[in-house]
């Protein structure tokens, strides 16, 4: 069998590298003479979540569901609770095409951890009550603004 790589060969490090190209970064001069780059940001990945597991036909908030609980669990991330009325009225289940002319209101929270339940034994239960806990937060931004 051949080598994938032929002999004396080495493999590039990233396109373009035969034109003599190289990725502008922290300290190095970007193409065409630019300045050197910024450092690059810490980027922290996002992962939009629906605790539900779905979407109601009524617009009624629903149960958590403990697969949410364990990623954040697990992971430790932090939290950014929104909740959005209006959602189901715009893109209803089964609707594959947005309606046209509908409100949805979006409410934003601060962002919180679940650190303190990590503290117990890594159950279903945990899980739930870390869902519980973020269902809670998502409802709270419900509510109107006098009772929260």
């Amino acid at each position: 069998m051949a080598p994938l790589i032929p002999q004396g060969a080495r493999p590039r490090k990233h396109p373009g590298e035969h034109l003599g190209e190289r990725p502008a970064g922290a300290g190095r001069p970007a193409p065409g003479g630019l300045a050197p780059g910024p450092a690059p940001a810490t980027v922290r990945p996002v992962r939009p979540s629906t605790p539900e597991g779905t979407r109601t036909r009524s617009g009624i908030l629903g149960h958590g569901r403990p697969g949410v609980g364990r990623v954040l669990y697990e992971t430790g991330a932090a939290v950014v609770p929104c909740f959005h009325r209006g959602l189901d009225q715009v893109l209803p289940i089964g609707c594959v095409v947005p309606r046209i002319g509908k409100r949805v209101d979006i409410v934003i929270g601060p962002p919180f951890s679940v650190d303190d339940l990590r503290a117990l034994p890594n159950t279903k239960e945990t899980w739930q009550k870390t869902a519980d806990r973020v269902m809670e937060k998502i409802a709270e931004l419900g509510r109107p603004a006098a009772n929260r």
